[in-house]
């Protein structure tokens, strides 16, 4: 008998992986674009073959953009896939969770390193 896992589920088991955690955080961003890419494609009803034709691309790009592991994303292509839809991509740049500031006390001759908390929109 085959048992079946929700998507969801099994990431949040994973998640609690240090090194797993991790890993995931650095990808995140092209998973996330990749399934808006895929949800937009199922709910319109294409194929990836049917995409890439109105997009003037390949089906193995397509595919591509869809694993979500594709790190040399154009805004050229994005655009394109945009165009299907009548959307257009929006990059935005926001301070990193990770980015530290750094303060100097002249008074002190001291340097403090502090982390930024930093909301998710």
């Amino acid at each position: 008998m085959i048992t079946s896992y929700k998507y969801r589920d099994v990431l949040k088991e994973k998640l609690k992986n240090p090194a797993f955690r991790k890993e995931w955080d650095k990808t995140q961003k092209e998973f996330d674009l990749a399934c808006q890419i895929i949800e937009l494609r199922l709910k319109s009803g294409m194929t990836q073959k049917e995409l890439a034709q109105r997009a003037k691309t390949s089906q193995p790009a397509i595919a591509r953009l869809e694993s979500g592991s594709y790190r040399n994303l154009t805004l050229d292509f994005l655009r394109k896939i945009g165009d299907v839809y009548g959307l257009e991509p929006r990059i935005v740049f926001r301070r990193s969770p990770r980015w530290r500031k750094t303060t100097v006390n002249r008074k002190n001759r001291k340097i403090r390193v502090s982390k930024i908390k930093v909301g998710r929109n």
